[in-house]
């Protein structure tokens, strides 16, 4: 995993977010401004710097974030050392609303078993205490919707995860990702491009395999045409040839999450 140490993050003080910025979080676009404006009231804004890695319990006891800016991952690590990313998210996402819902303690969307929260880009967090989220969710019915339909896709993916680690190789679990990360890609000239993509030894992390391994699982799709390979770049050749690769391998239409 990138980045050994850990790095504090830091209060932001400057900017404050508005409501505007609140809407463009997916969960709560159906809110109205007085809803929003009660989050705001409440709201923690945290930033993190590139590469950031933190514990996110201790971090971020007993909170539901939303992703204002950048992009994160939840790492969960393994007795003997190794780590996998569990989901990755972007800006709009919500991290921690399982716990929330329940009024479980931190754990991202696996409980106990992520124990850490990293910053692959610059990431600002706006975070609300569960009791407030909750009161929430008592007054807002279409919080409460929305709040269902984006537990209910979390479930969706985590479960297509655990599916690919326990029956799938590396070339299968690889092409799921790699279907995952298109979703979030630009459009250029007919083809998918995927900026500020990992590095090799990243996305073997994302998918519970050696850097080694992806390297060369990498290279034997570029000389099959299906992907192209540049510096923090992967661009999608051939979408369809990719799609029916991963059906093939995995025996199942990959489960894209709206949340990312």
């Amino acid at each position: 995993m990138a980045g050994s140490g850990h790095q504090r993050a830091m209060k932001v003080e400057k900017i404050a977010p508005s409501v505007g910025d609140l809407r463009g979080i997916k969960l709560l676009r159906t809110l109205t401004d007085s809803e929003l404006a009660r989050i705001l009231a409440k709201l923690e804004v945290r930033e993190f710097k590139a590469r950031t890695q933190v514990a996110a319990d201790t971090e971020f006891p007993q909170r539901v974030g939303f992703i204002l800016q950048g992009a994160c991952r939840f790492v969960a690590l393994a007795p003997n050392g190794s780590s996998i990313t569990m989901r990755a998210a972007r800006q709009g996402d919500t991290l921690g609303l399982p716990a929330a819902m329940l009024s479980h303690s931190w754990g991202g969307d696996l409980a106990h078993h992520v124990t850490r929260f990293v910053a692959d880009e610059a990431t600002t967090l706006g975070l609300i205490k569960h009791a407030e989220f909750r009161a929430l969710l008592a007054d807002s019915p279409a919080l409460v919707r929305a709040a269902c339909d984006t537990v209910s896709a979390i479930h969706l993916d985590l479960s297509s995860r655990f599916y690919e680690l326990a029956t799938l190789d590396v070339r299968g679990r690889l092409l799921a990702e790699l279907l995952r990360m298109a979703q979030r890609s630009e459009h250029i000239d007919g083809r998918l491009m995927i900026r500020s993509a990992p590095t090799h030894a990243e996305l073997g992390d994302q998918i519970g395999a050696a850097r080694e391994a992806v390297t060369r699982q990498l290279l034997d799709l570029e000389r099959e045409g299906v992907i192209s390979v540049r510096r923090r770049e992967i661009v999608i050749e051939d979408y369809q040839r990719l799609h029916a690769l991963d059906e093939a391998s995995a025996g199942r239409r990959i489960f894209i999450s709206p949340e990312g």
